[in-house]
């Protein structure tokens, strides 16, 4: 099999078939060539007792002494009870091998001669006047020369036949991977051009569509690994822009030589905040690029998110604590044991990035409302703020990377654009569905998470 393999597929198979068929039509030849010649043999005994019957008649009718007439072409011998020869036209290469003659049985045996080959029996013929003998031999020299010719015709016929279905084997091949040949031509092709696109997908459903099918999933997915590439060094390159050129401006006025002590701590303090937005601005996009290039089918008992959510509402009320914006959560889960489709991290950070979001449009000294709860079998979390709420037309493309309802505020107040986007990409990942409203004063933000025995193909109506 190693010298095959720098073989093309069609080779292998042409000289595998040439191969199976050469075993399997030997294999044919030779058990006919046998069963033909068990058929002869069988005749020719059959034969040679047929030539002894006449013989055994005479001797039973003869008493004594019996006349005994062999026929014409007949090799046959008989032998009285005393031993005498009665009879006998057996040829002179014969004759003289009585003794071995006289030694056979009623299954016929091969005898040569230096000149012709025999097959003989031995008949034992009891009458009144003793067991008689009769020996009957026949030529099979016609017998192998015929069967000689049929052997030569068999091994012929076999290499004919082998020849035959490696030829078909080779036709056959070729057609079968010929659209095999297409397919590759066109991928070289698609490769050359640097393109994308998708391979032609025949409308047989046999194992070369299902091969295209499965090629132009594994496409598609490069290529939307591709834009995401492009598009995160796309985001970054933008959105980092503007604070690293900050952050040097700020450190070219804090390196200069006429600032004072006091003007020196401002600058640098700025410049640390700066440096904070970078981190949380990287750290966002990295976490964002790996929700859309993952898909995660954990899940959780509602427990173990219910502390995740505990924990993040205590973390929010420290952040709007200087504000005085307070934060509550209200929990009503009937089933305890439910499991939901999302990893304990993911939700938390869900959870985070819609409660900081929350705060930070919140009026100081308002509040943030958080509600957990259970709809047809999906769990239910609203964030609730009694801040300005957002723009109608901004709502459909708020969960978009490095959208804000208001591009004049600060870049320090502003956010990174990426919470939503990060919480959006958590939800629909887990099956779930995710929405924003506006309230009369604030926002409402909200997503259902599917249980984790629901069926993953019916989705969450938004």
């Amino acid at each position: 099999m190693r010298r095959m393999r720098g073989l093309s597929i069609r080779a292998r198979i042409t000289l595998q078939t040439l191969l199976v068929a050469l075993l399997l039509c030997t294999g044919a030849v030779v058990a006919f060539r046998v069963g033909v010649q068990e058929i002869v043999n069988s005749a020719l005994a059959e034969l040679l007792a047929a030539d002894a019957a006449p013989i055994e008649a005479q001797i039973h009718r003869g008493g004594a002494d019996p006349a005994i007439s062999i026929g014409e072409d007949q090799l046959i011998a008989v032998v009285s009870p005393s031993g005498r020869i009665v009879a006998s036209t057996l040829p002179a290469g014969l004759a003289s091998r009585m003794p071995e003659l006289l030694a056979l049985s009623t299954t016929p045996q091969a005898l040569s001669t230096p000149t012709r080959s025999y097959l003989a029996r031995l008949e034992h013929d009891h009458s009144d006047s003793g067991t008689w003998l009769v020996i009957t031999a026949r030529n099979v020299e016609e017998g192998e020369v015929v069967m000689g010719k049929l052997t030569i015709a068999l091994v012929i016929g076999d290499l004919v036949l082998v020849a035959g279905f490696a030829g078909a084997a080779w036709l056959l091949t070729g057609a079968a991977l010929r659209p095999v040949s297409a397919l590759r031509r066109e991928a070289e092709l698609l490769s050359r051009r640097g393109s994308l696109a998708a391979l032609p997908v025949g409308e047989t459903g046999d194992e070369l569509d299902q091969l295209a099918t499965t090629l132009n999933t594994f496409i598609e997915r490069n290529r939307q690994t591709v834009e995401r590439e492009k598009q995160m060094v796309s985001d970054a390159s933008h959105e980092l822009r503007t604070p690293l050129a900050v952050l040097r401006g700020q450190l070219e006025l804090a390196s200069a030589p006429d600032r004072g002590i006091a003007e020196l701590r401002d600058e640098i303090a700025a410049a640390r905040r700066t440096t904070a937005r970078l981190a949380t601005l990287t750290t966002n996009l990295l976490e964002l690029a790996k929700l859309e290039a993952t898909h995660d089918d954990s899940s959780a008992p509602w427990e173990e998110l219910q502390l995740q959510l505990a924990a993040g509402v205590d973390r929010a009320r420290l952040l709007a604590g200087p504000r005085g914006v307070a934060v509550d959560f209200d929990v009503t889960v009937a089933d305890d044991n439910a499991r939901y489709r999302v990893a304990p991290a993911a939700f938390a950070s869900a959870v985070d990035n819609l409660v900081t979001n929350a705060i930070a449009a919140a009026h100081d000294r308002g509040s943030v409302q958080v509600t957990v709860g259970q709809s047809a079998g999906e769990l239910v979390v609203r964030v609730i703020d009694d801040g300005p709420g957002m723009p109608e037309s901004f709502i459909p493309v708020a969960f978009n990377r490095f959208s804000r309802p208001d591009d004049s505020r600060p870049s320090d107040t502003g956010g990174s654009g990426l919470g939503l986007a990060i919480v959006h990409a958590i939800v629909t990942g887990a099956g779930g569905s995710i929405g924003i409203e506006n309230r009369a004063p604030g926002l409402e933000v909200w997503f259902r998470l599917p249980r984790a025995d629901a069926d993953p193909g019916v989705r969450s109506e938004t």
